[in-house]
């Protein structure tokens, strides 16, 4: 009785940590970045993962990270305007759930700031 309630209780800890992701810190750009930046127009990325049998994640933490990253590289922009995300998932019999990011918004290059990977923070514990 007490491995069923040691192993129990082991479960519930696992289960409760759970997983976490990093939070993903974007560019505000410049108060008066419709005047000193320039428009690249409309632009979208995506990024996914799957949850293998509902509870292994591989590649779902991220994938936020991986579509706003792809937008602003498709076009070499800075920031992104207006964006708008979609999130989707779709459940396949006996292997799990995929899950997808789209991330749509309008780019711009602001001078004085380099067309590179957003800097990802770890989130203060």
């Amino acid at each position: 009785m007490k491995k069923i309630i040691l192993l129990l209780s082991l479960a519930i800890v696992i289960l409760a940590t759970g997983c976490g992701s990093k939070t993903l810190y974007v560019r505000t750009p410049p108060a008066n970045f419709s005047t000193s930046c320039k428009s690249l127009g409309e632009v979208e990325g995506t990024g996914g993962g799957l949850l293998l049998w509902a509870l292994v994640p591989l590649g779902v933490n991220g994938r936020f990270d991986r579509a706003y990253q792809e937008a602003l590289d498709s076009v070499g922009a800075t920031h992104l305007t207006d964006v708008k995300v979609v999130d989707h998932w779709y459940y396949i019999p006996f292997l799990g759930i995929a899950l997808s990011a789209r991330t749509e918004g309008k780019a711009i290059q602001c001078p004085g700031f380099k067309s590179e990977p957003v800097k990802k923070e770890r989130r203060p514990k």
